[in-house]
């Protein structure tokens, strides 16, 4: 049993730590929430919170494709998990407001 949970911290730790996904997971994190603020605090967050997720979402996600654009451009890989990474929080927060959508 001790073999499986050193396995799993192992590749845990090779898949987030040892690469930049956890750089990539915080920077997405504060675009959210900055792009957030910036849609939502003129507009009224309680009034216009499609408009406020949706913007936040769309910001985040160009953001991340342009960094791992840049990466491929300065002879790094194009990740996909790098972006997933950075999208984390705004797709929990996407789901969220999706769900509370059909309740």
């Amino acid at each position: 049993m001790r073999s499986i949970f050193q396995k799993i911290k192992t590749n845990l730790y090779d898949w987030f730590i040892a690469s930049n996904r956890w750089l990539h997971l915080m920077l997405g994190w504060g675009i959210f929430i900055v792009l957030a603020f910036a849609i939502g605090l003129p507009q009224g967050m309680a009034i216009c919170a499609a408009s406020v997720i949706l913007g936040s979402y769309v910001g985040t996600l160009l953001t991340m494709v342009a960094v791992e654009i840049k990466d491929k451009a300065k002879g790094g890989e194009f990740d996909f998990k790098d972006i997933n990474a950075g999208m984390f929080l705004s797709n929990v927060c996407l789901l969220f407001w999706i769900v509370s959508l059909f309740l």
